[in-house]
């Protein structure tokens, strides 16, 4: 069962988060670096309240309560969902058998009916699409993100690792994720002017997400719609991204450098995808899933933290 959360409404570190107006990010735009390949962007560090308000009409109870979050790392982040194509590398460099084509079924029609014989290499469309090789890969448990993330970092002569102290790469927390879908809005919609619900074809959303009303009951390829502000792909909508965190709730308390839950049930996703309403694919709204299922709605992206 998908559990559903959003979570809202950034302030930054520089004035504090006393209930006064929204203010401008310490960090406006992402940081260059000569190492940093051309497929990521660079997020630099910062400070944000993380959790949606009391007052925002879409929360749920456990999206709450607001907390301030700083992260004290800058780090790499893929600028689109893993492809197909690079899952497919991948498997042909490891032989990786992925959760679904072991256990022999996956999760289809957005993530609820149970289906065998399905797997990431040909997930069933509506419309028989063929789902090349710039789709985002889907029908990949968070184990097998995890592989795929072990074998770039080796790959590229790191240290594998999932834990933002090391420079290896791995699935973002859900700080990390949703600092870098902000981009440094304040809002749950980055962009606003959102104003439609379930699955109305918003105008204003349609330009940067593949969801229910825009998707035709599909993911589409990467990178098609607009990026955010800091130049990240399909952050809302297409497909829901694993995060490396154990889902649970929120404290009170500022944290800094967050990794999650210490109940070791179910892992945390983000995003939003093809099959969710307007208000599901905020860039505050949480998913909560097991670990070694897959679902024709969930990818993932990765990071690396900078020195």
């Amino acid at each position: 069962m998908r559990a559903l959360l959003l979570t809202g409404l950034a302030c930054l570190a520089a004035a504090g988060c006393r209930g006064e107006a929204p203010v401008e990010p310490s960090v406006a735009e992402p940081m260059p670096t000569a190492d940093a390949p051309a497929t990521t962007v660079v997020i630099a560090p910062g400070s944000f309240t993380m959790g949606a308000p009391k007052e925002d009409p879409a929360r749920e109870e456990d999206e709450g309560p607001t907390h301030r979050v700083t992260l004290t790392r800058g780090f790499l982040m893929d600028r689109t969902e893993v492809t197909r194509s690079e899952f497919e590398a991948f498997v042909a460099a490891t032989a990786h058998v992925t959760d679904v084509e072991r256990a022999g079924w996956g999760q289809v029609e957005n993530g609820h009916t149970r289906a065998e014989g399905v797997s990431w290499r040909s997930p069933p469309t509506p419309h028989g699409d063929v789902f090349g090789p710039t789709h985002p890969v889907v029908l990949v448990s968070w184990h097998d993100a995890v592989a795929f993330a072990d074998w770039r970092s080796a790959r590229d002569g790191l240290e594998a690792c999932h834990d933002p102290s090391c420079t290896g790469w791995r699935l973002p927390t859900e700080a990390e994720w949703e600092w870098a879908a902000r981009a440094g809005s304040t809002e749950g919609h980055p962009g606003g002017g959102v104003q439609a619900r379930n699955c109305a074809g918003d105008p204003v959303l349609a330009q940067r997400a593949w969801f229910c009303g825009t998707s035709e009951g599909a993911p589409h390829s990467v990178a098609q719609l607009e990026a955010n502000a800091w130049g990240l792909h399909d952050m809302q909508g297409n497909v829901w991204e694993w995060t490396d965190d154990w889902y649970g709730g929120y404290g009170r308390k500022a944290v800094t450098d967050p990794l999650g839950s210490d109940d070791e049930e179910d892992k945390a996703s983000r995003g939003g995808g093809w099959g969710s309403r307007v208000e599901d694919c905020r860039v505050t709204t949480r998913t909560a899933d097991p670990p070694n299922v897959g679902y024709d709605n969930t990818g993932f992206r990765l990071v690396r933290s900078l020195p």
